[in-house]
């Protein structure tokens, strides 16, 4: 069934969550002259992604203009921009000009990545070709990667090259020079990758269950609680180190290397934060206890709660969430 743009509209602003931008009929018209959309809109999830993907690459002056919103001194969700990169694969053994950076080898189809440099730089002069979006979305987008482990698959290095094409080279805990002193055959920024992104998705995943409760700050168990760490049970020990203690220290030592931005009224640039894995875990960090899985059973999405009375994902998952409850107690 179609819809107008202001059913669209409707539509689209009730499945953003809060901390995410909305969209208004002057942005669907940009939309369409932008991607020769016909204007007809429907359920389709593809088109409710090229929608997402078009909203965060609108300046924000100018997303200001098309929703109508004033700039404001009450505090909102901190928002932050990027320089989408040009990054490309090229055969290993091809000679580069300035332009190109080195970032990671694919020994399997002997090639290597590397990224544009001078236009990442003109682009970011000019604020061109930029890109908005909030903490949460990076926490979704890095996960969402689903990696499985190094050496990774063609198409997870794909994935990868796609994500730091919008977030960044250096968003993991690497830098160039590191590999020099070892053979130059290794896929080392790949390893970096998947080190940094494994001990992450462990320490939301630790965070996400409550357990330990102090986690980053939880003591290695004491003697005392045999009961559940017998220290005779060196497996049982070892295993609690590498699952929680190794991970939590990881998880302090990646906060260090970025600061969360504040809340202010322009968009903070992504690259003057620091390391992308840094926001992300002092965003974690600060967040952890608002860290709530979505009410509305068929769903069940993580999100982090930005009003003490929000129990769902997302405005349109809370109205079925208060639907739902109604019909159960009429049944009653």
């Amino acid at each position: 069934m179609g819809m107008s743009r202001e059913q669209y509209v409707q539509y689209f602003n009730q499945r953003q969550p809060p901390e995410c931008r909305k969209i208004s009929t002057k942005i669907l018209e940009l939309y369409e002259s932008k991607n020769e959309h016909s204007g007809d809109y429907n359920h389709d999830i593809f088109t409710l992604e090229k929608v997402r993907e078009f909203l965060s690459t609108i300046p924000s002056q100018q997303y200001l203009k098309l929703t109508g919103e004033k700039q404001t001194r009450h505090r909102k969700p901190s928002l932050l921009k990027n320089t989408v990169l040009e990054i490309k694969a090229f055969p290993i053994g091809e000679e580069l000009n300035h332009h190109w950076s080195f970032l990671a080898y694919d020994l399997e189809n002997q090639q290597k990545y590397c990224w544009n440099n001078v236009k990442a730089s003109i682009d970011r002069d000019k604020n061109q070709n930029q890109i908005y979006f909030s903490p949460p979305e990076v926490i979704e987008e890095f996960l969402a990667l689903d990696l499985n482990g190094s050496p990774f698959t063609h198409d997870e290095k794909e994935r990868i090259m796609k994500f730091l094409a919008k977030y960044g080279p250096y968003f993991i805990r690497y830098a160039p020079g590191w590999e020099d002193t070892a053979p130059r055959d290794k896929e080392w920024y790949f390893w970096h990758f998947w080190m940094d992104f494994d001990h992450f998705r462990k320490a939301y995943e630790i965070i996400q269950k409550g357990k330990p409760i102090s986690f980053p700050h939880a003591n290695t168990p004491s003697r005392v609680l045999e009961q559940l760490y017998n220290r005779t049970n060196m497996e049982a020990y070892t295993k609690w180190q590498e699952n929680v203690s190794l991970v939590q220290s990881l998880f302090n030592i990646c906060r260090t290397e970025a600061k969360l931005p504040g809340q202010g009224l322009s968009p903070h640039d992504f690259l003057h934060c620091g390391r992308g894995i840094g926001v992300i875990c002092n965003f974690l960090y600060e967040r952890c206890a608002k860290l709530l899985q979505c009410k509305y059973p068929p769903c069940g999405k993580d999100f982090f709660q930005s009003r003490k009375n929000q129990f769902a994902c997302c405005p349109n998952h809370s109205l079925l969430s208060r639907v739902r409850a109604y019909k159960a107690r009429v049944r009653k």
